[in-house]
């Protein structure tokens, strides 16, 4: 028995058809696993640098701690007004020797920074006896 050649053919067209879609899948599958292989790269990377960001606000957090137990007894002090400014006066030489700025001094002690820049200034013009003038 032979087959019609239209037929054949048509199988013939079919059977390529098929195999130009397994190959199309394939390929597609081929890609679909590189993309899914970079995709899980960039995951990696981005927890990675997520986990680094949060490594970093840990120990901004622990730093910001520790700068607030620094400067909680100076600020306790700030509270109460000292009579006349004296002791007031006394803080303010006292954080510049040891190196604080004026910002921070004036932030601590409740004081413009015009006050603190005036009071260091009359300290190194005249030493410790011009804060007992004033």
């Amino acid at each position: 028995m032979s087959i019609n050649p239209i037929v054949e053919a048509g199988l013939v067209s079919l059977v390529i058809a098929l195999s130009c879609l397994a190959a199309a899948f394939a390929l597609l599958r081929r890609k679909w696993e590189a993309e899914r292989t970079r995709f899980e790269d960039l995951l990696k990377e981005q927890q990675e640098r997520l986990d680094n960001f949060h490594a970093q606000l840990e120990d901004y957090a622990r730093r910001l701690a520790e700068s607030e137990q620094r400067y909680a007894p100076a600020a306790e002090a700030a509270a109460f007004p000292a009579s006349l400014h004296l002791n007031r006066r006394g803080q303010v030489v006292q954080l510049h020797r040891r190196g604080e700025n004026v910002r921070n001094i004036a932030c601590l002690l409740g004081m413009s920074q015009g006050e603190v820049k005036l009071m260091i200034k009359l300290h190194d013009i005249n030493g410790a006896g011009a804060l007992k003038k004033i």
